[in-house]
Order: C-alpha cells, then structure tokens, then sequence
C-alpha cells in the first residue's frame, strides 16, 4: 500500500513567505585542510543550536547533512522560509558556520512539489 503525497503550497499553512534552500558546504580553505578541533565544534555546537531555533520558530522544516564529516565534498540542505531574499541572505549570513569561514552558504528560491509521509 503506498502512502499519502501530500501536495502544497505555502498558502495551504497560511505563509505569505516565500521557500528557500540553502545549500551549505565548506570553504575552500577548510576543505585543504578538513580538523574538527574543539574550536570548530563549538560552532558546529552553535551551528545546530541555530538551525534548532529556525525549526523551533517554524521558519525551517527539512534540514539534513551527508553522513561523513570529514569528506571534503560533505554539504547540508536547509529547506525554510523567509519574507524576500533579502531576510534568506540574513538568516545564512548568521549561521556560526559561515560566520566563522567554516562554511559558505548558498541560498535559492525553492519549491516544494510534494512531501511523501513516511511510515
């Protein structure tokens, strides 16, 4: 039995915001030379307590990361919300991980065609 698509748009949850993605890998510099010392932790430390607080203000509502850290090609995806393109810069811009040349962000208009529940 297959399960239910469900197929939206941002006025189907009263959002007059517009959907983004924001596609984020290391920096050329880190990824010469990728160390997870303590100093890198506590930004990915605060990193996640961020991306936390998108998801916790229903800002953000699909976010994920390839599995190996340490893999220089390694990248996150942020699927979220913002007014304009203007507050999507913002909200990269102060990400601790781009803040601190750990990551760098990329951020596009983005359009959800359906979300698959899983069982």
């Amino acid at each position: 039995m297959n399960a239910p698509v469900t197929v939206f748009t941002n006025e189907d949850y009263g959002s007059a915001n517009q959907t983004y993605i924001y596609i984020l890998k290391y920096t050329e510099e880190f990824r010469k030379n990728i160390q997870w010392g303590s100093r890198e932790l506590g930004f990915a430390q605060e990193h996640v307590a961020y991306i936390k607080e998108l998801a916790d203000e229903n800002k953000a509502y699909l976010l994920g990361r390839t599995t190996n850290v340490y893999d220089a090609e390694m990248f996150g995806v942020i699927v979220f919300e913002a007014a304009g393109m203007e507050e999507a810069k913002k909200i990269i811009d102060e990400d601790p991980l781009v803040k601190n040349s750990i990551m760098q962000g990329t951020v596009s208009p983005f359009s959800v065609v359906f979300v698959k529940e899983r069982k």
